[in-house]
Order: C-alpha cells, then sequence, then structure tokens
C-alpha cells in the first residue's frame, strides 16, 4: 500500500510540472495538495 502510495505521488508530481509548465496554477494548487495529504499519509 505504501509502495503504490509513493507511485501515485511520483505521477501527481509530473502532473504537478506539467500543470505549471502550462501555467494552470489552480490545478497546480489541487495536485500540490493531493501531494501533501498522500505524504502526510505515509
Amino acid at each position: 500500500d505504501e509502495l503504490l502510495q509513493e507511485d501515485t505521488i511520483g505521477i501527481l508530481k509530473t502532473a504537478l510540472q506539467k500543470a505549471v509548465d502550462e501555467e494552470d496554477y489552480e490545478r497546480a494548487a489541487q495536485l500540490r495538495d493531493q501531494i501533501n495529504q498522500l505524504k502526510n499519509n505515509l
């Protein structure tokens, strides 16, 4: 389960970088919050 969360965090970080590159800051903020929530659950 922990490995799955770490994989998910990696995927979300990639999506976060893409959102920032596209200047989609609302999406980036949502992704950042999801990443932080998952990290807190580890």
